[in-house]
């Protein structure tokens, strides 16, 4: 039986998929190198490097850095759950295919197998697991619905400290001011609206002496309309 690599690869759905596409419309008549996958899939140099030894330790490139017969199969849409299937026979063993079957994968029961298995963390063992399962279904539908969840919530720009109704009026082209709320409707009908006055009942006694002539009576009750309504 052969000697089975340190280590359990860890491919992320999104480098995985546009791989596939790579492999598919364009597949590289030289080396796949890590130079190769940088310059293709427009990864860092860094995690280029990185995914290397998992790209070959799936066995889609030789020890030679030339693709397999597997990557062709892996690239082919009508094949691609076959080729899932050998990936799994070759690179797990039987104990994690007890605890998490291929048929049936269970994530969580591959995390803990990963982490009693490589004494890691429960990150690396979370990323471990994920790959193996996404491997496992086989099924391509299942992982572009899951990238494309990922890289949307990903690109989703941060929250604006400007309240909602301003960001809505400035998507609609409506300029910088803020579309008017509900609220803000009836705040403007009520700014549009003279001001109410208050509303005063004045009770005025009026006593006039009997020795008061009517002219002298008649003065009185014009100074009266004179300071209390204006008249006069």
């Amino acid at each position: 039986m052969a000697t089975r690599p340190r280590g359990y690869p860890a491919i992320p759905a999104n480098i995985w998929l546009r791989l596939r596409e790579k492999f598919y419309t364009s597949p590289p008549k030289g080396d796949v190198t890590a130079a190769y996958l940088a310059s293709a899939l427009g990864l860092g140099t860094k995690v280029a490097a990185n995914m290397m030894p998992a790209i070959k330790q799936v066995g889609l490139v030789d020890e030679e850095n030339r693709l397999t017969p597997l990557a062709g199969k892996w690239r082919d849409e009508s094949t691609y759950a076959e080729a899932c299937r050998e990936i799994i026979e070759k690179v797990y063993p039987d104990g994690l295919r007890d605890v998490s079957p291929a048929d049936a994968p269970d994530v969580d029961a591959a995390q803990r197998w990963f982490m009693n298995e490589t004494k890691g963390g429960a990150p690396r063992a979370k990323q471990l697991a994920v790959f193996y399962v996404m491997v496992a279904k086989g099924d391509l539908n299942a992982i572009s619905d899951r990238a494309v969840r990922r890289q949307t919530a990903g690109s989703a720009p941060a929250a604006s400290a400007r309240p909602a109704r301003a960001a809505a009026a400035a998507s609609n082209g409506k300029g910088n001011a803020p579309a008017p709320s509900r609220h803000d409707d009836q705040s403007d009908a009520r700014s549009d609206r003279a001001p109410s006055m208050p509303s005063l009942s004045v009770a005025v006694q009026v006593y006039v002496d009997k020795d008061m002539t009517p002219e002298q009576v008649d003065h009185v009750f014009a100074s009266m309309a004179k300071h209390l309504y204006g008249r006069g």
